[in-house]
């Protein structure tokens, strides 16, 4: 509840039939007060082994480590793979720490650890030193691939891969994983999701001047409204109805 009560973008609460009356349950809100007025609440004890059998998970993201918790309250042995060096998948390396607080995101790891839940961290599958799939198979009664969506949408725009230019999920990654980032004065975001607005105020944090161009107008952005408009609160501009047709360089940057 620690990680939904402060990232989920409530979808129920725009549909919500309490709204005919009031306002809509605000699910999100109360799922931040419950955890946070427990502080988490105290880890469970190991779950019971009742199955012989054993199951492998690629990926400690979100689907991972929900299979991994599920699967361990049943009675089956769990073993997650993991390539990165913390787990959490997205939620770890793809949100900034101002949005979703470390201690939280660890604490949920915590409990599924605590029901007995081994998490291998640096141990990609199919890579380097890793082992391959076939010996996860011959290892374990199931295999369950939750490598996650890793991967950031080009533009598509020639210029795209000069220096200077980095995709969101990237830029994220290096910043959670606390390895060194280094911007320009200037910085354009282009996007209107959730990992646009992210890039732009981590940026920001990074102190250069940030404006957020999007295709369309404000009000038909992806984007969770609350972060928007703390985006523009912090600095960010926002420049609508306006999307890039090349990215200029010279001797290979921007």
């Amino acid at each position: 509840m620690g990680t939904l009560g402060r990232i989920c973008d409530h979808p129920c609460e725009q549909v919500c039939k309490r709204d005919e009356a009031d306002e809509p349950v605000a699910v999100c809100a109360l799922k931040r007060f419950v955890y946070d007025a427990c502080d988490g609440g105290e880890l469970p004890e190991a779950a019971e082994r009742i199955h012989k059998e054993r199951i492998a998970i690629v990926g400690a993201g979100p689907a991972g480590l929900t299979a991994a918790y599920q699967l361990a309250r049943q009675g089956y042995g769990v073993t997650v793979y993991e390539s990165q060096s913390v787990a959490g998948g997205m939620l770890a390396v793809g949100i900034p720490e101002y949005r979703l607080p470390r201690d939280v995101l660890n604490h949920e790891v915590d409990i599924v650890r605590a029901l007995g839940v081994e998490i291998l961290l640096g141990t990609p599958v199919g890579l380097g030193d890793g082992p391959g799939l076939d010996e996860l198979r011959a290892k374990h009664a199931a295999v369950f691939l939750a490598v996650g969506a890793h991967r950031s949408r080009r533009l598509g725009v020639p210029g795209e891969d000069l220096k200077g230019v980095a995709h969101s999920t990237d830029f994220l990654r290096c910043l959670n994983l606390k390895e060194d980032v280094k911007l320009g004065q200037r910085v354009a975001v282009i996007g209107g999701g959730n990992a646009a607005v992210d890039a732009a105020r981590c940026a920001l944090r990074l102190g250069s001047e940030v404006t957020l161009v999007y295709r369309r107008s404000r009000v038909e952005m992806p984007a969770i409204a609350e972060e928007v408009e703390a985006a523009v609160h912090e600095g960010v501009r926002l420049e609508f109805l306006a999307a890039p047709v090349r990215v200029l360089g010279r001797q290979g940057r921007v």
